[in-house]
């Protein structure tokens, strides 16, 4: 579908402008952010619309979705949740899910495909090697966009372990093979809790939620910069929260950002919430004025878990109520679609 003229007001127009102004010079690539370098193609320009959408300018671009409309209903994800299942993140082409499904010991990484992303998942299966043995569990995957680096929490504890949950990830050098042994993740972990890790398209930084940098008892969101192929200089992501947030997902441009709060105004235990920043080297918008999305929500509890690269899919994990002959887990994987 053809993207449609944004109606704007005083204020959108001028951040629209300031936007276009300074699209020839924000956004590092390099691993830092910063001032893009001489030669380098300008990023394209994105105006965050009220409800979290990043829309282009209208160019003429086409996208499967009206990126101005807000997502609509949750709908189960077909063929995937079980009676152990539990989060969801897909590969960049969404042709691979990979989930934390609870099996005869505890929580692992499995993975499933399909051939185009109007199918449903197949079989779920293990994956090779990143798992520890039968004592401890591996949740909440997360995989690179180009897909060469799975990340993952993990309460297993070993060498360069150091708290009660950390963050490890596993890589390979091509799509083809499967991931090597998962390590902790260097200069992120802390004696505490680090959860829910997630990365921006160029992985020049790794989100996560954790309790080991301050903040209320509820944890906060933390983000890494990586440099030198390691992540750096961790720093909580203020967005002004007295009760906690978690489960960080950014858009592939780092400019806005979904995450679950139980902050005053949720309707229930846990909403989904974001945020949004003109660029990315932008601190994100006044957290006061986070807005929290209301379709999504309701009176249980709602975290996001992975946002396509088009921005038309959200998924989220749920434990609203479902048909108790349904033979599914408390928490369940939801995917919300904007229209058309």
């Amino acid at each position: 579908m053809r993207l449609r003229h944004t109606v704007v007001t005083a204020s959108s127009l001028l951040a629209f402008v300031a936007l276009v102004g300074d699209a020839g010079c924000s956004d590092s690539n390099s691993g830092s952010e910063g001032t893009r370098d001489a030669g380098e193609d300008a990023p394209p320009v994105i105006i965050p619309l009220p409800d979290g959408a990043p829309l282009p300018p209208p160019d003429g671009s086409t996208y499967p979705c009206d990126l101005g409309k807000p997502f609509g209903a949750p709908a189960l994800v077909p063929k995937v949740n079980t009676p152990g299942t539990e989060f969801g993140t897909l590969s960049h082409d969404e042709l691979t899910i990979y989930t934390s499904v609870k099996g005869v010991d505890w929580f692992h990484i499995y993975s499933a495909t399909r051939l185009t992303p109007k199918d449903d998942f197949g079989v779920f299966r293990r994956v090779p090697n990143v798992n520890n043995g039968t004592t401890n569990g591996d949740y909440e995957p997360h995989v690179s966009a180009d897909g060469l680096e799975l990340y993952l929490s993990s309460d297993r504890g070993g060498s360069g372990s150091t708290g009660q949950s950390d963050l490890f990830v596993a890589t390979r050098t091509t799509t083809l093979t499967d991931f090597g042994s998962a390590v902790p993740v260097a200069n992120v972990n802390t004696e505490k809790l680090e959860r829910a890790p997630a990365l921006v398209s160029d992985k020049s930084a790794l989100y996560f939620a954790s309790d080991g940098y301050g903040g209320p008892s509820g944890g906060l969101i933390v983000k890494a910069i990586r440099s030198g192929g390691a992540y750096t200089s961790p720093q909580t992501v203020p967005l002004g929260t007295t009760t906690g947030d978690g489960s960080p997902v950014p858009s592939g441009d780092d400019r806005i950002l979904f995450f679950g709060s139980g902050r005053n105004g949720a309707r229930g235990g846990s909403d989904i919430w974001f945020a949004t920043r003109a660029k990315a080297s932008d601190v994100f918008d006044d957290p006061t004025n986070a807005r929290d999305v209301a379709a999504l929500n309701g009176a249980w509890n709602d975290r996001p878990t992975w946002l396509s690269p088009d921005g038309c899919r959200l998924y989220l994990e749920s434990d609203r109520p479902v048909p108790a002959d349904a033979g599914l887990s408390e928490w369940n994987l939801y995917v919300a679609t904007r229209p058309r």
